[in-house]
Formats: structure tokens, sequence, C-alpha cells
């Protein structure tokens, strides 16, 4: 195999890339550079070796088609599951600003339905009830309206991506993968993604899905597990999801 020794050329640069500027080494996460053969067969090269970065695999390389065939077969088999909404809604819920505007309106609904009572019982005169209820609906009026959250609304933008993928151009998915993640990180003994770092409002959205799971703000696969030093005492885990020797 003729491996790659040549910088792409600005023309090459030119040419659109699914995963452009998105690619680190889930070794050192560094950025990793795109590179070319002289068969014009193209790369992402680990940058650490030539920045003179220290890095477990310097100067490893990964074919652009093999890590482009991988999200895609990502995003064709993603689906949120059917009770997505209810879920984000309740990760929403938790947020302190949402959830105190949440739990008064709850209260405040609690007492007209208590005082609703009290009047059909004739524990409290027309005009009392008139002027409590009236004192209730102004507080309530006076509470904040709740937007809908960006998670739900990036779930809505997530389910019509995921639609319309299989008949995406590449500039098209380009621009579709970069509104969903900030990095893409690879394992390049296994030329494999381990890792995807979802930008904030997709985040939660992705946890849900099947196959991956969320650990520190990353999205991570079964690979990522084994190269954590699951079994493995050579192994550590440092920093950005970075992979390194021992070095004790």
């Amino acid at each position: 195999m003729i491996l790659p020794t040549t910088m792409a050329s600005s023309k090459s640069r030119s040419r659109t890339y699914l995963l452009a500027n998105l690619v680190r080494c889930a070794y050192c996460g560094e950025r990793m550079w795109i590179s070319s053969s002289q068969g014009r067969t193209r790369y992402y090269r680990d940058s650490a070796k030539k920045r003179n970065l220290i890095c477990a695999n310097p100067g490893a390389w990964v074919r652009i088609e093999d890590l482009d065939a991988q999200v895609d077969s990502l995003m064709r088999c993603l689906r949120l599951p059917p009770t997505w909404q209810l879920q984000i809604e309740e990760i929403v819920r938790a947020s302190d600003e949402r959830a105190a505007i949440v739990a008064e309106e709850q209260r405040t609904q609690e007492k007209l339905r208590r005082m609703n009572e009290q009047y059909r019982e004739l524990e409290i005169t027309k005009a009392e009830y008139q002027h409590h209820r009236r004192r209730l609906e102004m507080q309530l009026a006076s509470l904040p309206v709740l937007s809908p959250s960006p998670q739900a609304a990036a779930g809505d933008e997530l389910e019509r991506m995921l639609k319309v993928w299989e008949a995406a151009t590449l500039e098209e998915r380009s621009k579709l993968v970069g509104m969903i993640f900030d990095a893409v990180y690879v394992d390049t003994e296994a030329k494999e993604i381990v890792a995807y770092r979802p930008k904030n409002p997709y985040r939660a959205l992705f946890a849900l899905c099947e196959g991956l799971r969320e650990e520190a703000g990353l999205l991570v696969t079964q690979r990522y597990e084994e190269l954590a030093g699951i079994g493995d005492p050579d192994r550590i885990r440092t920093g950005d999801l970075c992979l390194d020797r021992a070095v004790c």
C-alpha cells in the first residue's frame, strides 16, 4: 500500500470533505490534516509529529472515505426514541430557572383548583371567590412565557436531517455534520471513529440514541471503552479523550 506522503494542494483543499475541520486524533486530541498520496487517495493524517507534539501514534493516517462511510452508517442508522420529546422535557425541567417557573405555575394552578372546590362547597362567598380568582389569574399571567427549549428545537431539526440524509449531496451532508458536531475523534490504529463531540443543543438528544452514550461531554462508542484502558494496563485515559501510553 502506498502511504500518503504529499500534503494536499490548494486545489484539493477547495474540495468538499464531509468531516472538514472536525477530525481529531483520539491519542493526542490534535486536529488531523488532509493529505494525499501520489495515487491521489486522500487521508486524514495526525499533525502531532509535524508540529513536534507528543502523541502515542504520531503521523498516523486514516483514509477519508473510510471515515465518511462510518459517519454515513451512523446517520443512516440513527433514530431518536419515540418518547424523545418527553425525555427532553424531563431534562429541561431539571434546569433551575425553568424548574422554578414550572413549579410556581403548578402551585398557582393548585390554589385555583382548591379555591374552586371551596366555592362549590359554599366555604367561601362569591365575592371572595371572584377576588381570589382574579389575583391568582394575574399571578399566572405575570409568569414568564417559556419558549421551546433549544433541545426540543434541535430534536425537531435532527429528525428532519435524518430524513433527508440519504438523498443529500456531499456538500449538504458536510453542512449538516458541521451543524451537529464540534469534533470527531479517531482511533488511528483501528482506523475507527470512537467518539463524537456534538454541539450543546444536540448533546442530550444523541445520548438518547441506541449505541452511543455520553461521557464527559462526548458521545462514545464501545471501542472507546476498549481504548480507555479496560483490561489493558498499558493505556491510560487523559484529558480530552486523549489516550497515551503509561508513563510509569
